[in-house]
């Protein structure tokens, strides 16, 4: 990256300009394409050959993640795909990264997921949300967590006031107080009986009861 005349361009290792320097900032290639900031402060993404693909006219922008780039203009956020092409409007209030072919997107203060194609998969009925991962997504309504799959069904039941994300197969609840663990079935499959846990290492994980550690 080089500044001349106070624009923003990149070098090769050359030192010869490939992307000329007229972006009022950019930042590094990311997987071929970088997002720049032209005409008043707008953003947009280029190529590696300096070719627009999606035009600088954002308020924000962030580059390709699961093929998808997050865009945000008067305060909505939307999505365009690795051609350019708007698939997402940009209409959310809020929108979380795609993952896994879909992303989370809030309207009204309740979340709902959609697919690539911005279809929904699920309503919009969540207080929060958080991305896929192998497959399963937490959601909260109230004070409760659980877990939707890729066809948008509570796959586990939205009961816990503490839920994290399953490591080998097993994700750490809180029932009364107490830790335990439940499988990708929902079924609990190490007791609720814990004061503390660590996180699994391997097939092993940490456990504390009356003051007293242990290897569950």
């Amino acid at each position: 990256m080089v500044v001349l005349n106070g624009k923003y361009g990149i070098i090769n290792k050359k030192g010869k300009l490939f992307i000329p320097a007229e972006y009022e900032f950019l930042f590094p290639f990311n997987n071929g394409f970088t997002e720049v900031q032209k005409n008043g402060g707008k953003w947009g993404l280029i190529n590696k050959k300096n070719e627009v693909i999606i035009p600088i006219k954002y308020d924000a922008i962030d580059n390709f993640v699961d093929g998808m780039a997050r865009l945000k203009k008067d305060n909505k956020w939307g999505f365009a795909d690795k051609t350019g092409k708007v698939v997402v409007p940009v209409k959310y209030d809020a929108v979380l990264f795609y993952s896994e072919g879909f992303t989370s997107v809030k309207t009204k203060g309740k979340f709902g997921f959609i697919n690539k194609k911005g279809e929904f998969i699920t309503e919009l009925k969540y207080d929060e949300t958080e991305s896929f991962i192998l497959g399963l997504a937490k959601v909260r309504k109230g004070k409760k967590w659980g877990f939707i799959n890729t066809s948008g069904e509570e796959v586990i039941p939205l009961k816990y006031g503490y839920l994290e994300d399953f490591m080998n197969d097993r994700a750490a609840v809180k029932i009364k107080g107490k830790y335990g663990f439940i499988n990708r079935e929902g079924t609990l499959c190490i007791p609720a009986i814990y004061d503390k846990i660590g996180f699994f290492s391997d097939k092993y994980v940490n456990v504390m009861k009356k003051w007293k550690m242990g290897i569950y």
